[in-house]
């Protein structure tokens, strides 16, 4: 019978995505004979830098996409503004009516969306101090 005895390290290598473009990667060793609480004790800290820091990509994602939302509806309450303009002493044609209705919904929406991407920010924001 062939006995297998482990005389090294015990080598890990944890890789996290953080975002399209960046990733993370951390390495270490564990004495051959660690216990799954001095494990923990190694790789708790460690995941918990990796969640810190995907938190923080997160908050810098959702900042360009709130910008993003917030652009898009200053165009839409401009397009409001524009057929209500256009409106005041004439009739406005169909596809404007249409145009003033699609630009009130992107509003509704728009204003949902920021508030909830600010809300999801915040929540990051509190887990990458």
């Amino acid at each position: 019978m062939v006995e297998t005895v482990r005389t090294g390290p015990v080598g890990f290598t944890i890789v996290a995505e953080l975002g399209a473009s960046r990733q993370i990667t951390v390495g270490g060793n564990f004495p051959v004979d660690a216990d799954e609480a001095e494990i923990n004790k190694t790789l708790d800290p460690l995941i918990a830098a990796i969640n810190r820091q995907q938190a923080k990509t997160a908050v810098i994602n959702l900042d360009g996409e709130i910008e993003s939302m917030e652009r898009s509806l200053r165009m839409q309450k401009q397009d409001i503004e524009r057929i209500d303009a256009m409106q005041a002493g004439k009739q406005i044609s169909k596809v404007e009516q249409q145009q003033r209705m699609a630009a009130v919904q992107n509003v509704g929406r728009l204003e949902d969306d920021i508030q909830a991407k600010k809300k999801a920010r915040a929540e990051f924001a509190k887990q990458a101090e």
